[in-house]
């Protein structure tokens, strides 16, 4: 089935199987998923302002997991400091060797 320049405004999808489909170029503003199954959905290239998972605006959800990534890259990357004589361990963060 397929819906090309459609406007349907107000309507209601209940209990339906809809999985593996496609939309694109869609305007879902406004919309409500409830005790839906999005498991292995994708969102690309979406405008998801002001979209809420849960109360909790997605946007802010995604700004925590790419600080969390740069984070744990900039882990990955930093020199550890070289144990201090007679240690067995290099320092702690913060700890002056």
């Amino acid at each position: 089935m397929n819906f090309l320049h459609t406007t349907a405004p107000e309507i209601l999808v209940l209990d339906s199987r809809l999985n593996h489909s496609r939309f694109l170029s869609s305007d879902l503003s406004r919309s409500v998923f409830r005790e839906c199954d999005l498991s292995h959905t994708e969102f690309e290239q979406c405008n998801l302002a002001g979209a809420t998972i849960d109360g909790v605006a997605v946007t802010e959800l995604l700004e925590c997991w790419k600080q969390r990534q740069a984070e744990k890259a900039e882990r990955v990357t930093r020199p550890r400091k070289p144990p201090a004589p007679g240690s067995l361990f290099p320092p702690a963060d913060g700890e002056n060797a």
